[in-house]
């Protein structure tokens, strides 16, 4: 029998036919949530008709086509599937998953290395996952602060990873960049942690780390890759689900003049914000819309919520930490 390896991310269990050593090992005991074959060259073992284009990225690759399409699939015996391709027409990645989000094959070009392939499993492919499953996800980085989970929540270019970069240089853990998972327990909500990686502009490892040279997190992507310890001291991973113990919303910032503040927001304004910073807006049908909805409405009004304004640049990172430090000092989970 070939060997299986399990991992831990998003708050699933992966079962996998090849290892992934970034990623957080589970139980052998545990639960499967999901299966991944990773076939190589091999494309997916069945005949599947194309049903609708659902999304054409708006980035490009070198040679022009969009880094990223996705279509709905159908196969002979009526089951559904959704496939994600990166690359284009020349296909450099195409990954397979079920209507379920129980089983995906990957399949890609013979010149593609598989730390490519694998980096977009563990960012894309699993946000699609998490969605076809109605899990409810913001666009986050989230820091471990005693013992709770504080979420720094906007659009792309807000300034997450690269606040959560400042505070993890500064000890405090990461425990999600990009995507943060919210759990109902209803008494509070957790998050789970994801995998241990901060994915940073150039400009911002370079500004954080001086003249390191980070790897870009695949060859199509500007991103770098900063790999978190677990441990203690900078740079580190949290590896448990922690209570969810504050928001900040981070904004567009102003220029190099604007004041730095951070503000309180009500919970009326924080679930406008919150719907708005969703990680894959779209519903799958009116129920998940519904449930959605309502998990979201019961965070506003539990969790403190703030607003950070700052100036656009990086030189401003250590003033924003220190106010951010201070500011969310006060919060403290006790389960």
């Amino acid at each position: 029998m070939l060997d299986r390896f399990r991992y831990r991310a998003y708050g699933l269990c992966l079962d996998v036919n090849r290892p992934l050593p970034f990623l957080v090992p589970a139980a052998p005991c545990a639960d499967v949530d999901v299966y991944i074959e990773f076939a190589g060259t091999q494309p997916f073992p069945l005949p599947l008709q194309e049903r609708a284009e659902w999304y054409a990225s708006p980035q490009q690759t070198r040679s022009g086509d969009p880094k990223l399409t996705i279509v709905s699939l159908d196969g002979s015996d009526g089951q559904g599937f959704v496939q994600l391709r990166f690359g284009g027409h020349r296909r450099f990645a195409e990954f397979t998953i079920s209507q379920d989000a129980k089983q995906v094959w990957a399949s890609w070009g013979v010149r593609a290395p598989f730390e490519d392939i694998a980096w977009l499993f563990v960012r894309p492919v699993m946000s699609m996952i998490l969605w076809l499953r109605g899990i409810t996800c913001l666009h986050a980085s989230v820091v471990a602060v005693n013992g709770g989970a504080i979420a720094f929540v906007g659009g792309n270019g807000a300034g997450k990873s690269s606040t959560a970069a400042a505070l993890a240089q500064r000890g405090y853990a990461v425990l999600a960049d990009d995507v943060a998972v919210l759990v109902d327990a209803q008494e509070f909500f957790l998050v789970p942690p994801t995998y241990p990686t901060l994915a940073l502009q150039p400009q911002t490892a370079q500004e954080l780390l001086g003249a390191q040279d980070l790897p870009p997190l695949w060859s199509e992507e500007e991103k770098r890759h900063l790999h978190l310890e677990q441990g203690t001291g900078a740079f580190r991973f949290e590896a448990n689900p922690l209570a969810l113990a504050a928001i900040y919303f981070l904004g567009a910032r102003g220029p190099n003049h604007a004041p730095f503040a951070v503000e309180r927001v009500t919970p009326a304004e924080g679930l406008v914000r919150l719907l708005a910073n969703r990680y894959l807006r779209a519903h799958r049908s009116n129920e998940q819309r519904i449930r959605q909805f309502d998990l979201l409405s019961r965070v506003a009004k539990q969790v403190p919520l703030r607003q950070v304004q700052f100036p656009n640049e990086l030189t401003a990172l250590p003033r924003v930490c220190e106010m951010i430090a201070q500011d969310m000092s006060e919060f403290a989970i006790a389960i």
